[in-house]
């Protein structure tokens, strides 16, 4: 296993998210015991994780970085029911409940499993590739769930500046998804499993043909195409799958005008802390030696985080 990867970048990272997370408790808070317990925790896990870093075995650390990944993404789910139901959106973590919904959480959960995939192959294919760079490509690839909400909304609104209607990414993706996104996922169940079928056929492919396991010669032309579908999705989606009916206002899922500003096109992501958990994830899982664990870890991370935030809404005050 090359732990090399996870040794350079999840310490830091770990480092980061938790002073993220700490200075929210410190702001929003009125228990003062809570913010230092947070602190406590999270100091403990990252030297703890440090100290696993010289053993024999790296399991122990893959096991905390599970669970930092598993706590941090459900304290971050919580956030957007522990936020009140007006205000003004955070950047690095949920300030509202705008995208406390269903339909957020399946964007979400595509996008995030898009953008551990792409970055995935990206550093599977640059490990084979001698650039004189070995530190910082890694460095590059693990920012991408970082980089590309911001690359996806900028391509939102250069496609939205030649619309007549307003659109957005998660409403297209909505409507392509289910149907009609103004119609519950259960009532047009059919839909939904088709194209959900469909999405993990082509993320398959995506691997096979960038990997060379389907008789053909490694390619990155999987990587380019998702990266260019990520990049201009509205326009791909408005010129292509989309009909012009499902761009009426009756099919925006956003609650109000606001949501365009950025704080709130990077929140309906989790926020930049999120995106920086994304990021550990997908080293943590580039690390993993079988592709049979490197799923099982994602749907143990997945699992995990929404059991944490389940949690954390039921001992709400």
């Amino acid at each position: 296993m090359n732990t090399t990867v996870v040794d350079n970048h999840a310490p830091w990272l770990m480092i980061v998210i938790s002073l993220l997370i700490m200075m929210k408790e410190f702001q929003s808070t009125s228990r003062y015991a809570s913010p230092w317990i947070v602190s406590i925790v999270a100091s403990a896990t990252i030297m703890i994780y440090w100290i696993s870093r010289n053993r024999a075995t790296y399991l122990p650390g893959i096991i905390i970085l599970v669970m930092f990944i598993s706590i941090g993404n459900g304290y971050s789910l919580y956030q957007w029911n522990r936020a009140p139901e007006t205000g003004e959106c955070g950047i690095i973590l949920p300030e509202t409940t705008k995208y406390n919904t269903t339909q957020y959480a399946l964007y979400r959960t595509y996008y995030a499993t898009t953008l551990v995939i792409l970055s995935i192959l990206c550093v599977m294919k640059l490990d084979k590739i001698d650039i004189g760079w070995e530190r910082g490509k890694h460095t590059l690839v693990f920012g991408l769930p970082i980089l590309m909400p911001f690359l996806t909304e900028l391509g939102n609104d250069l496609t939205g500046a030649f619309t007549e209607n307003t659109i957005n990414p998660e409403s297209l993706l909505l409507n392509f998804a289910t149907g009609d996104s103004a119609v519950k996922i259960a009532d047009n169940w059919a839909h939904f499993a088709m194209t959900l079928i469909l999405y993990l056929i082509l993320m398959l492919l995506a691997y096979l043909n960038s990997e060379g396991l389907n008789g053909r010669d490694e390619s990155m032309k999987p990587i380019v195409i998702i990266i260019t579908m990520m990049v201009f999705f509205s326009f791909i989606m408005k010129t292509i799958f989309i009909q012009d009916c499902s761009l009426r206002q009756d099919k925006n899922i956003q609650s109000d005008t606001t949501e365009s500003t950025w704080p709130c096109k990077i929140e309906k992501y989790g926020g930049i802390t999120m995106l920086l958990l994304l990021s550990l994830l997908t080293a943590l899982i580039y690390n993993i030696p079988k592709n049979s664990y490197k799923f099982l870890t994602f749907v143990i991370v997945g699992t995990l985080s929404w059991a944490i935030s389940a949690t954390l809404m039921l001992t709400r005050e």
